[in-house]
């Protein structure tokens, strides 16, 4: 399948998008968690007694359930933040046929603008800059305290 140039545009901002510092997608997640959690309670007795005595633990959620549902919300959130339209199945696709430097790690922007400070030798605010010198031994002052002496080298 052969993905226009603007799907892919979309497909690549989705896979870069900062959900984890997103904290109207956080709440919003949780919120997702929790009506699912209610919605299986009224199919399964034991965990309604659980949900209604207040015990709404995510943890009751099924591994590819709770997969599908984080990929669902990210899929929400993008979409109404960006006013782009995305396909979940589409980008999939897309996913799995592009090589896998889409999937290295991403790295904040302030990560990112302190490593570009770095290789352009540019000054980091906050850091003090120390001038490399090296005293030389006739300039640098001598000690006038006495050693202190060793335990084994006292005198009675």
């Amino acid at each position: 399948m052969s993905f226009s140039s603007e799907d892919i545009k979309v497909y690549q901002q989705f896979h870069h998008y900062d959900f984890d510092g997103n904290n109207e997608y956080k709440e919003g997640l949780v919120a997702v968690f929790q009506k699912y959690i209610f919605m299986q309670a009224e199919k399964d007795p034991s965990l309604k007694k659980e949900v209604d005595a207040g015990n709404l633990d995510t943890n009751k959620i099924k591994p590819e359930d709770k997969d599908q549902l984080i990929a669902q919300t990210k899929v929400f959130f993008f979409c109404k933040q960006t006013g782009n339209i995305l396909d979940l199945d589409d980008y999939r696709r897309w996913v799995s046929s592009n090589p896998p430097e889409l999937n290295s790690p991403q790295y904040s922007a302030n990560y990112e603008q302190l490593v570009d400070m770095i290789v352009n030798n540019k000054p980091i605010p906050g850091i003090k800059n120390i001038p490399d010198t090296v005293l030389d031994p006739q300039t640098s002052s001598k000690h006038v305290l006495k050693e202190r002496s060793k335990p084994w080298e006292k005198k009675d």
